[in-house]
């Protein structure tokens, strides 16, 4: 095999594997564009089927879309809503909601209080008996920087 012929078959193999790379690369990047584009509209595509994507109260283009139509159905109806002030069976339901709804708030409120009560106790608590072992304050600091 003459020089010119191994010259030309490494430039070959090397356009074939380039070939490979950019259609590779073009497949990722298509599918990156993909799930982007998807991404902001709203749309998850998990396990081969899309769905709506409202975890944890994230908004989209979608949601947001669905969540205007929904509010203006929701004037229509209670627009429509006449509140007679002397309904004593309305204004049991409401006392009754109202009650629930505040019941549900405190609970929530003294969840987060106490768990915040409780971070302060626990680190007062570690850093006092680690002082017991020997175990000072820099050695935390040297402990988190050398971690």
């Amino acid at each position: 095999m003459s020089k010119n012929e191994v010259k030309n078959r490494i430039e070959k193999a090397i356009l074939v594997s380039a070939e490979k790379q950019i259609n590779s690369i073009d497949s990722t990047v298509e599918n990156m564009v993909t799930r982007a584009i998807g991404s902001l509209l709203g749309i998850s595509n998990s396990w081969g089927r899309a769905e709506i994507d409202h975890c944890n109260g994230r908004s989209s283009i979608l949601t947001s879309i669905i969540e205007e139509k929904a509010r203006r159905q929701v004037e229509k109806i209670v627009s429509t809503f006449k509140f007679d002030e002397n309904d004593k069976e309305v204004l049991l339901a409401f006392q009754k909601e109202y009650k629930e709804q505040l019941k549900r708030r405190i609970s929530w409120h003294a969840e987060n209080e106490a768990k915040r009560i409780a971070e302060i106790i626990i680190k007062k608590f570690t850093d006092r008996e680690l002082e017991k072992i020997g175990f000072e304050k820099d050695d935390t600091e040297k402990a988190k920087v050398s971690y």
